[in-house]
């Protein structure tokens, strides 16, 4: 079996050497470049299985993580899943309803691969697992090929691109910071910043099309080589990197201005500088574009401020640290290391997000960095007469000159926080740190390959010793060098990764929501006590955050939530006036704004929800059901209700309940 497809990848676009044998015009099936990219899958999931030890969990039974953040991550999917997309939520914020336009969100690559794993199943639960560990498989396969742009061998690449996609930031963002952990589109944005610093062209249609191509009519020609040449790709890296998340967007267009810069001081080449200024105003748009329809929906319904609220100093707070990127990942379960992280993290002065590149990151991240101090202690040498080793020099320059930008823009008091009086939106500076990652191993790869082909050219015979000849040797195999990183590098993310499995107050509150819903009438009202701002409503009670409100929704199918409303318009900020009023006028407002029962969060209460449910109890009586876990505890509004009905005609009701819920609708 053979074919003639051959690699993108030359010495003329700063890739890899041909690899094809002499004389040989097309690969048999097993030299395509297409196994490097499946073999790069397949031994992240194995390594991904055996990290997280995933024998232990069911991709079905409940999320994997199920608690903070990671509940508003499930809120999207449940809702792409429910209702085709992620902007309106009917169930949430009821009566008015969760409305995400005045929560603006541009990741719209997240809530299209919800809906195209929809076809698998709508259990959002799976879906939910499932799309995170197809995040690791994914993040590899975009990061070979930019490992191999660099310029790195097939083994080299294939042992990287495991290393970034199981990266300790993978682990750290899990399923809290759900879409910042699906950074597999990073690479493709970071290869047409590595173009743009090389000074490769970015636009073009495709010169050579395939022989069955070239009998098409002319018109279909043009578009198949304008759809498969330099400038589609661009579109596509662009606009993939752009709406996989807002940050990663920002940080590649970012990276592109010292990379056109660079190389047009190098180049003086206008038309290329062109061709950048171009691809910038492609992110612009897009990155525009997925946000018209939030401009569009607060221009209809009038500004709503308090609903994303940033300020420019946690461009700080969330930026990125030195010793934080280079030091093991907190709770790193070595006690030497880990008390090292420990101290380090409470005495700093900023908490933010912590980070950490891991180890061999660290190496390649320290060695780009310290690649200016060996331009400058580096004494007159000869040219370089290798081209392999010219070409990897210039590549490692290159990812040094981009890493340091990098680490300047993300770093406490860097080119962030400047940025952030003119918006303060962008704040996770520290969130570049992926870009740094990947550039990082890039580095490493760059250094080992160059060593091993260096020694190699040594004769393993001059040295005495049995063991040290087979070390020599080893040394100068470089599938063996890959090998000892491979499992030195997932070894040492692998202390960080372990996850534990524990569904126990997931089953809870399925358990106690599927007994409420048989219960009460479908399509009924229930609301939610204590209230809690969401979203960004902080830590609310011993142990609770507002994330907290959404998970009887989670469970539901049946009926209708007070929480989970975007706070900041009348329509759901109403609850917090209504949980002031005495207790008898309170339940009687609820009943009149239609809603059947009262839920009672225990945990979101310092006392266990003592004080609040003595008041309830005096007006409804003992609870109607409680959890098995004790944390939820219902109380029907059926007395009110009949009195609600007896006493006031529909039309006041309406009026009544309109001024209650703040006009909602």
């Amino acid at each position: 079996m053979s074919t003639d497809i051959v690699s993108t990848a030359g010495p003329a676009t700063g890739g890899p050497p041909d690899e094809r044998r002499p004389g040989r015009s097309i690969r048999p099936w097993y030299e395509l470049e297409i196994w490097l990219y499946v073999g790069s899958a397949v031994l992240t999931s194995a390594a991904v299985v055996v990290m997280t030890r995933l024998w232990r969990a069911s991709l079905t039974a409940s999320p994997f993580t199920y608690a903070g953040d990671a509940i508003s991550s499930a809120m999207y999917f449940k809702t792409v899943l429910q209702t085709g997309w992620y902007e309106y939520q009917p169930d949430l914020g009821a009566p008015y309803g969760q409305h995400l336009h005045d929560f603006p969100f541009s990741d719209q690559l997240q809530p299209f691969m919800i809906k195209l794993l929809g076809l698998l199943s709508t259990n959002w639960v799976f879906v939910f697992n499932f799309y995170y560990l197809l995040g690791f498989p994914l993040a590899a396969v975009t990061a070979v090929l930019f490992l191999r742009r660099c310029g790195l061998s097939r083994v080299v690449s294939l042992v990287l691109s495991v290393l970034y996609a199981t990266t300790p930031y993978h682990f750290i963002r899990g399923q809290s910071h759900y879409f910042l952990g699906e950074y597999w589109a990073v690479p493709l944005g970071l290869t047409i910043v590595l173009a743009v610093i090389r000074g490769e062209p970015l636009w073009g249609r495709r010169a050579r099309l395939p022989g069955p191509i070239q009998a098409l009519p002319a018109p279909l020609r043009g578009t198949i080589a304008l759809a498969s040449g330099r400038g589609a790709g661009t579109v596509l890296a662009v606009a993939l990197v752009t709406l996989d998340g807002a940050y990663y967007g920002v940080f590649c267009g970012i990276l592109m201005v010292p990379a056109g810069i660079l190389a047009l001081l190098r180049t003086w080449d206008w038309r290329r500088f062109g061709g950048v200024v171009m691809a910038g105003l492609v992110l612009g748009v897009v990155f525009v574009g997925a946000m018209v329809d939030d401009v569009l929906y607060e221009r209809a319904n009038g500004s709503n401020s308090a609903a994303f609220v940033r300020h420019h100093r946690d461009a700080e707070i969330y930026a990125a640290k030195f010793l934080s990127l280079i030091l093991p990942a907190f709770s790193y379960p070595i006690r030497a290391l880990g008390r090292l992280r420990t101290a380090y993290e409470t005495s700093s002065p900023f908490g933010g997000e912590r980070t950490a590149l891991g180890t061999m990151a660290a190496i390649g991240f320290l060695l780009l960095l310290g690649a200016i101090f060996v331009v400058l202690l580096r004494r007159n040498r000869p040219a370089e007469v290798d081209p392999e080793a010219a070409r990897r020099r210039q590549t490692f320059g290159f990812l040094s000159a981009l890493t340091w930008f990098a680490f300047l823009a993300g770093s406490v008091g860097g080119f962030g926080t400047l940025i952030s009086f003119l918006t303060p939106s962008i704040r996770g500076w520290n969130r570049i740190s992926i870009f740094i990652a990947l550039m990082a191993l890039a580095g490493l790869g760059l250094v080992v390959e160059g060593a091993v082909h260096r020694y190699r050219a040594r004769p393993a015979t001059a040295t005495p010793h049995a063991a040290r000849r087979w070390f020599a040797r080893a040394g100068r195999s470089l599938p063996a060098v890959a090998t000892v990183i491979l499992v030195l590098g997932v070894a040492d993310q692998s202390l960080l990764s372990a996850h534990v499995y524990n569904s126990d107050t997931y089953a809870s509150d399925d358990q106690f929501v599927r007994t409420l819903q048989t219960m009460i009438p479908s399509g009924s009202m229930v609301f939610q006590d204590p209230y809690v701002a969401f979203p960004e409503g902080g830590r609310i009670g011993v142990s609770s955050v507002d994330s907290d409100s959404l998970r009887p929704w989670l469970h539901s199918t049946t009926l209708r939530w007070s929480g989970g409303g975007i706070k900041g318009r009348p329509q759901t900020n109403w609850p917090a006036a209504v949980v002031k009023q005495p207790v008898a006028t309170m339940v009687r407002n609820l009943a009149i704004a239609g809603f059947v029962g009262i839920l009672v969060d225990r945990d979101m209460t310092a006392d266990n929800g003592s004080a609040l449910e003595a008041k309830l109890q005096s007006q409804l009586g003992a609870p109607l059901l409680v959890s098995t876990n004790q944390e939820w505890a219902y109380y029907s509004l059926s007395r009110q209700l009949t009195e609600v009905a007896t006493e006031m005609s529909p039309t006041e009701r309406a009026r009544a309940a309109a001024r209650i819920v703040g006009a909602a609708s």
